[in-house]
This record gives structure tokens, C-alpha cells and sequence, in this order.
């Protein structure tokens, strides 16, 4: 799995979800949840003009764009 650029396995993710703030949060919520941050966003336009044919196509999309991000994870802090 591919996240901001670094390669870790889905194992290692899953068990050290609970020490990151987003990987808990996508545990909890889904990509739905992930969904629902972005639509308030200034980046839902962008996300518009795309066509996802999975969830993991717009997480994916979410966690390698730094901007989206760095929102995402603002949000979720708030």
C-alpha cells in the first residue's frame, strides 16, 4: 500500500493504526468518512472532475495529495 509516498505493508498498518491519528480515523469511519471531510472542502471540485470506481480510489487519491492531507488530518484534530 502506497500512502504519501512510503511503501508499508497492510499488516504494519493495521497494527499501528491506533497510534495514527488518520488510520484510526479510516478504521472508525471508512472511506466514507474520508468523504464526508473532503466534500466541505476547497479540493471537492477537483475530486469532482475525477471518476473513482472504488472507495480506495479516492483514499488513495486523498493520502497522496500533501494538501489534501494535511486538511484531512486538521479536521480530524479539530
Amino acid at each position: 500500500m502506497v500512502i504519501k509516498n512510503n511503501i508499508e505493508s497492510f499488516d504494519k498498518i493495521i497494527k499501528h493504526r491506533d497510534i495514527n491519528l488518520l488510520f484510526n480515523f479510516i478504521d472508525c469511519y471508512g472511506s466514507h468518512g474520508l468523504a464526508e471531510i473532503i466534500s466541505r472542502s476547497p479540493f471537492i471540485n477537483e475530486l469532482k472532475q475525477k471518476g473513482f470506481t472504488q472507495s480506495c480510489h479516492l483514499c488513495k487519491e486523498i493520502l497522496n495529495n500533501i494538501n489534501m492531507y494535511k486538511y484531512v488530518l486538521e479536521t480530524i484534530r479539530e
